[in-house]
């Protein structure tokens, strides 16, 4: 029964994954927001995306153990350690009970997926799914720690303001915040960073996706902290839909046990022989049919 969990957990990532980065291309993306007016006193929108920027900092290589709990469709709980080097690549195993059950890489030309408990393994280009977000490693990593990026160029800096446009969300929200939303994106994919001041500091709270052809894809973000890297964030929920399926999943870091810029680099994956070869549609009709 925990062999057949897992097998699912790790095909649902896979999922998550694959709902973050493929779109079909052709569709018009929604209008830009319009510029709002900050009232009198307020803090305007650049200073809160400069102070953003500026609470980033350079690094190499990261290396953290990951908590991953999925919600919907079913609820399962798995450990993991993610290890990246900065604009290159990402490496991610998952383990139950102690045992590695699958395992991810993932690089500027390719993504493969080993899931070991049924010797299933899969691999994709990078420039599938790059085609329709714009998005390059560099992204995906900002998108994992809760850094703002710019969609093929990494994590904002303060001259990247002028590039986005700003508005507010609805009156409803208590607390001020801005949503940044790239006005130029080299994919399909319609982004929306919204970022609000903690504590005096401003952080990214949440990015909204919309890819055509499927509902909003929600990121949010909590647990703000400081590290070699710049402000992080701890906690990370993801709600996606892959109709009919519908996946709630949250990733919690462990930042004391972090470890930056001391040249670790994930291990890159190769399918073994023995493996069954499963196709970017296999894997979609999988948790199609089987997201119970």
């Amino acid at each position: 029964m925990i062999l057949t969990k897992s097998i699912k957990l790790v095909i649902i990532a896979v999922g998550v994954a694959l709902a973050l980065l493929v779109g079909s291309c052709g569709s018009s993306r929604r209008a830009a927001a319009p510029q709002t007016e900050q009232p009198q006193g307020a803090v305007s929108a650049e200073t809160v995306f400069a102070g953003m920027a500026g609470s980033y900092a350079p690094w190499t290589t990261f290396t953290a153990p990951v908590r991953m709990d999925l919600t919907a469709p079913m609820r399962f709980t798995a450990s993991g350690t993610a290890t990246m080097v900065c604009g290159a690549s990402i490496g991610i195993s998952i383990k139950v009970l102690g045992f590695e059950v699958g395992a991810l890489y993932a690089d500027a030309d390719s993504v493969t997926v080993l899931i070991k408990v049924n010797k299933m393994g899969y691999t994709e280009s990078m420039e599938r799914f790059t085609a329709a977000t714009g998005m390059g490693i560099a992204d995906l990593q900002s998108l994992l720690l809760g850094q703002a990026f710019t969609p093929g160029a990494g994590t904002i800096t303060s001259e990247a303001f002028r590039s986005y446009e700003v508005s507010t969300p609805v009156a409803e929200v208590a607390t001020e915040q801005w949503i940044f939303r790239p006005v130029c994106s080299r994919g399909t994919v319609d982004m929306g960073f919204t970022a609000m001041v903690d504590g005096g500091n401003p952080v990214l709270v949440a990015i909204d996706a919309d890819i055509p052809g499927q509902r909003t894809i929600e990121c949010r973000y909590s647990g703000h902290e400081p590290a070699e890297g710049g402000t992080v964030a701890a906690d990370v929920s993801v709600s996606a839909a892959l109709n009919p399926l519908n996946i709630n999943a949250s990733m919690r870091w462990n930042l004391g046990r972090a470890r930056w810029n001391d040249g670790a680099a994930p291990r890159r994956l190769t399918i073994p022989s023995g493996y069954r070869r499963v196709s970017t549609e296999t894997l979609v009709n999988y948790l199609r049919n089987n997201h119970r």
